[in-house]
């Protein structure tokens, strides 16, 4: 019995060698090629990414790491002259290379990992923390003392009242690319350029004002407005809010984090998922913003309205399951048209949120 079980495993064995060796050598040769070929272009993308990520996060801490330096060198040189550099020539380089930074996380946050982009932010908003308080120690205080005559200062920009609202002066920002300490105004930011202008824009600390960006920016950033109607053109790139609250935003873009915000209502297209940390009393609703261009810009961007992801909200702060408390989903379908030849129009259904 034993060695009839033996010759059947052995008739099988035969049979499946000569049913392999039945099959040419090339054949199995350029069969197991294309496996390899297969697996390879399947594996590239995540090697990739991988790699990107890696080259990112090297030269991220190593610029972080400099920066902290320099704030560190600055600190132990307080009241002594080391250096030709003056502490107000470090501090503008320093806080240039702090932007620089935060502008690139933005514009990498979509190849990040969401530990790897948490981290990376905190470690930018503990430098942003340090800059000041580098800043008010080195900085020497005010001194006054009466002159003869006042010291010259350029103009301010020449802006309309948000109330009355009878006619809307195009302003144009600052120097520093953006709107900056007003309020009670109505502000509009339009530009000849139909395409992408490869420059960031901000908008803070504002209080009571209306705000029509219309040109289309490579990322935005709003900090510290309160009270506010803010409706913004597509951003190709990367959002950041921080510090705001009772405010009406609309925006779109490809990246949107939002950071210490509270009772507001975001009209919002978002190209992934958008990202709440400390912040409350959110609504979400549909991007709602209609002005001339308004197609060509999304079409710039690669966005589709109908692949539109403000509802699938990321809340860092709940992390336990089930629905965050901190945030609610409108369908809402209310539209702001903007008139270039009239004053914008803000429907009461989007009044600004009871403080």
């Amino acid at each position: 019995m034993g060695d009839h079980a033996n010759d059947v495993g052995n008739s099988a064995v035969s049979a499946a060698t000569e049913s392999t060796s039945a099959v040419p050598a090339d054949t199995r040769r350029r069969k197991h090629e294309e496996l390899v070929s297969r697996l390879s272009l399947r594996e590239r993308p995540a090697v990739c990414h991988a790699r990107q990520d890696e080259s990112f996060l090297s030269e991220f801490a190593s610029s972080t790491k400099h920066v902290d330096g320099l704030l560190d060198g600055l600190m132990a040189a307080t009241g002594k002259q080391t250096s030709d550099t003056s502490p107000s020539q470090v501090i503008a380089s320093a806080t240039a290379q702090i932007e620089r930074l935060q502008s690139s996380l933005n514009n990498s946050a979509s190849l990040l990992p969401v530990h790897d982009l948490r981290r990376s932010q905190q470690t930018l908003d503990q430098l942003q923390s340090k800059l000041s308080l580098v800043a008010n120690k080195v900085t020497p205080p005010k001194v006054f003392s009466f002159k003869s005559k006042p010291a010259s200062r350029l103009p301010p920009p020449v802006i309309s009242p948000v109330e009355p609202l009878a006619t809307v002066t195009s302003v144009t920002p600052s120097p520093k690319n953006g709107f900056f300490n007003l309020e009670g105004q109505t502000l509009q930011q339009i530009s000849s350029c139909s395409t992408n202008c490869r420059q960031d824009f901000s908008l803070d600390n504002l209080k009571r004002c209306k705000v029509f960006v219309l040109q289309q920016y490579v990322a935005l950033r709003i900090a510290c407005l309160h009270n506010c109607w803010v409706f913004c053109a597509p951003v190709a790139g990367s959002i950041h809010v921080e510090n705001c609250s009772n405010c009406v935003l609309c925006f779109a873009g490809r990246q949107i984090r939002i950071h210490g915000t509270t009772n507001c209502k975001l009209f919002v297209f978002a190209k992934t998922n958008p990202i709440i940390e400390n912040s409350s009393q959110l609504i979400f609703a549909p991007y709602c913003f209609d002005f001339e261009g308004k197609e060509g810009l999304f079409k710039a961007c690669e966005f589709e309205e109908s692949a539109n992801r403000f509802s699938s909200v990321e809340d860092f702060n709940w992390l336990v399951g089930g629905p965050s408390p901190n945030w609610t989903i409108s369908e809402s379908h209310t539209t702001v048209t903007h008139n270039p030849t009239s004053t914008p129009d803000v429907p009461i259904e989007i009044e600004l949120p009871d403080p």
